[in-house]
């Protein structure tokens, strides 16, 4: 289902791109180590898709404020745009799924649901 959900938010980015424009959007303006080391990727990876990023307009990079030798990378509108038209796409698709199922398929559903959120909270 993460894969199809995915799929449908691509909007014609790699999942790469999509996860850090997600994180640019949620931590705010990130310098590129920064974002590298939320992304998990290395610096010289991440270089390379905030590069892309930035080409299709959906990145900005400015002066660092703190550190004039360094740059931040903040959201462009159109990144916003891009997120919020994935995020629309990714929803429709999950209730396309979700109304598909009978009732009594959903209630299991959402009580799975609740014993996955309790795991998750869970700090062994």
């Amino acid at each position: 289902m993460a894969r199809r959900l995915r799929k449908q938010g691509q909007y014609g980015l790699s999942p790469s791109q999509v996860s850090a424009l997600t994180t640019v959007r949620r931590h705010g303006p990130l310098r590129m180590s920064e974002l590298a080391e939320r992304e998990h990727v290395s610096k010289s990876s991440l270089t390379r898709i905030a590069a892309r990023l930035e080409e299709g307009g959906y990145l900005d990079r400015s002066t660092d404020p703190e550190d004039r030798r360094g740059s931040l990378i903040s959201l462009t509108e159109a990144g916003g745009e891009v997120l919020r038209a994935a995020s629309e796409r990714q929803d429709a698709y999950l209730n396309r799924q979700l109304d598909a199922l009978d009732s009594a398929d959903r209630q299991r559903l959402l009580a799975a649901v609740r014993a996955i959120e309790m795991l998750l909270e869970l700090r062994l």
